[in-house]
């Protein structure tokens, strides 16, 4: 059985939050968390602790982030089972996340163990969308959606405000916060903060360019963009071809792809994926196509975060210079791998992240 210590929520893992809760992995009845430790201790020979980070990523914060995971794992050091062999398993979602591993590694009794838990999840949210007919016409060019923009989600701001430079807003469907739900700040605020992750250059240019804040076009109904990660508003998503995937993390050297990017696969359109370098290349591990035949993708292989911005920004704007007669025809010629993409999603996806877990957790 697998015993939960706390309300049954999984809070949010990252060092800003209150840390992982844990699991306990062990043959037990449902009783106290000390009970079970007790019981441990006298029959078990081995035992396993599980920190479960892979709900969101875990942001490299230099030696404060390798405090916290100091702190975290001496809390269940193996000292505590003073008749057993222990060992703790870190599930984590960020992939090639060389810091977290440095944190971990010292301590020859930690495993971090990684698991696509987002591409999971996005299956188990957006599954019940496999019975709907793909819609195959558009009146859009492009969409993207902004609704945090504070921190490291920053760069959404500058790449909203190359669209509106380019003069390409009025060709797609964008929405941008004027205020980050999550933070509470303003632009102003973001702009202005020391930490800042745009460098002056960017900063100033958002100021000159992008002045008509908020950028709405779905939920309207709401006074604020709402987070809608767990849906897909399959009408709204379908008036565009180009689907421009803000991901979660862009300022990072790992890859941690969100659901973010499986709804243009379920909704069968193209896509540019804005996060960090080889995020296509890390889609493709699982055997998904992207669209180098018809979008310059050399994006995906830019290290330098503000240049790689400026190359995203560029291609969107080609894009949506195009005609929508020129679009139809692309997406007529796209379609083998569109269906390729929606197939393999609502297909083998899940059980594929669960045998590279399993595989994983072995070795």
């Amino acid at each position: 059985m697998t015993f939960f210590i706390g309300d049954g929520l999984v809070e949010y893992n990252n060092i800003i939050g209150s840390g992982a809760r844990f699991f306990s992995l062990a043959k037990n009845t449902n009783k106290s968390g000390t009970k079970i430790k007790k019981n441990i201790r006298a029959k078990y020979t081995a035992a396993t602790e599980l920190f479960f980070a892979a709900n969101e990523p875990n942001f490299n914060a230099g030696e404060r982030f390798h405090k916290f995971w100091h702190k975290r794992i001496c809390e269940f050091e193996p000292l505590l089972y003073t008749k057993t062999t222990s060992k703790i398993v870190v599930l984590t979602s960020d992939f090639n996340h060389t810091d977290f591993d440095d944190s971990t590694q010292k301590y020859n009794y930690v495993f971090p163990v990684y698991f696509f838990f987002q591409g999971y999840l996005a299956y188990q949210w957006y599954r019940q969308y496999k019975m709907y007919e793909p819609i195959k016409s558009f009146s859009y060019k492009y969409n993207s959606m902004s609704r945090l923009i504070s921190g490291m989600r920053s760069y959404r701001l500058y790449l909203t405000s190359k669209l509106a430079e380019y003069d390409v807003l009025k060709h797609g469907q964008v929405s941008c916060s004027n205020i980050c739900p999550y933070s509470g700040e303003s632009v102003t605020n973001v702009l202005d903060d020391r930490y800042c992750f745009l460098n002056a250059e960017q900063v100033l240019h958002v100021k000159k360019h992008l002045k008509n804040l908020p950028l709405r076009f779905d939920k309207l109904e709401h006074k604020t963009i709402p987070n809608t990660s767990y849906e897909i508003d399959w009408f709204e998503m379908s008036k565009s071809f180009l689907h421009v995937v803000n991901e979660t993390v862009f300022f990072e050297t790992f890859n941690h792809l969100t659901e973010k990017t499986f709804k243009p696969i379920v909704c069968m359109r193209p896509f540019i994926i804005v996060s960090t370098t080889g995020s296509l290349a890390y889609l493709k591990r699982y055997g998904f196509r992207t669209f180098e035949k018809w979008i310059d993708e050399s994006y995906d292989s830019e290290p330098n975060d503000h240049k790689r911005l400026d190359m995203i920004a560029k291609e969107i704007n080609r894009i949506a210079l195009m005609s929508i007669s020129q679009l139809q025809d692309m997406y007529k010629d796209m379609l083998p791998t569109l269906e390729h993409n929606n197939s393999l999603f609502f297909g083998s996806f899940e059980q594929d992240i669960l045998d590279e877990l399993v595989d994983n957790c072995r070795s």
